[in-house]
């Protein structure tokens, strides 16, 4: 039997309010953040998400949950606490985001389709230029389901290799789950998780693919 997300209710972007007042509106309401406008995706700042998650005033249990959006600048949550789970569908990153070190609720980043909560409207895949997240520890699951990750990074963690994934030294409560993704590197590998830990016997997820060469 398919799978089928949980349909929750979405409060719609308003241009003229506070995004960070409505990423904890919608947090309080249950609902997801919807930023679409018909069949396009408007645009919220990296900043208005990182100052949300930094401060945590007013955020439900209920977490953080954005959809179809367009994300301009670098989300860099390097370090950060977040003790709510933190859900983006349908949106599409400027920047590789950056969670090293972070300590997390719960990180999903999908297309709908293997995600736990979906809003009523998806306009497609999340797509994210690098998934950085060297020392990241998630207390329950990291979904990626059915992103398209693609570039190249080079980090710390190795002198002399790029990948578009870095998911070294993490730690995972839950399960890694990456059903449909596709990563398409322009460097030399698609992903590099030396030590990462899932959950003891929990065992990934995943139908992952290196998307082929266009």
């Amino acid at each position: 039997m398919r799978f089928t997300p949980e349909r929750l209710p979405s409060v719609a972007l308003d241009a003229d309010t506070e995004v960070g007042a409505q990423i904890v509106g919608a947090s309080q309401a249950r609902a997801f953040l919807d930023c679409g406008v018909g069949d396009a995706r408007a645009t919220i700042t990296a900043n208005e998400i990182r100052t949300v998650c930094q401060s945590g005033i007013g955020l439900a249990p209920f977490g953080i949950r954005i959809a179809n959006a367009v994300i301009d600048g670098e989300l860099d949550l390097r370090a950060i606490a977040l003790s709510v789970p933190l859900h983006f569908v349908s949106c599409v990153f400027g920047r590789a985001p950056r969670f090293d070190g972070a300590d997390l609720h719960e990180l999903s980043i999908t297309d709908g389709v293997f995600a736990s909560c979906v809003p009523d409207v998806v306009l497609g895949a999340s797509e994210l230029p690098g998934f950085l997240a060297n020392g990241v520890r998630i207390r329950r699951d990291l979904n990626l389901s059915g992103s398209l990750i693609t570039g190249e990074h080079q980090l710390t963690a190795s002198v002399t290799r790029s990948s578009a994934v870095w998911l070294t030294e993490a730690d995972i409560g839950g399960r890694l789950l990456a059903v449909g993704t596709q990563i398409r590197p322009s460097g030399d590998r698609a992903m590099q998780c030396d030590r990462t830990r899932p959950r003891p016997g929990s065992g990934p997820y995943s139908a992952c693919q290196r998307a082929p060469d266009r």
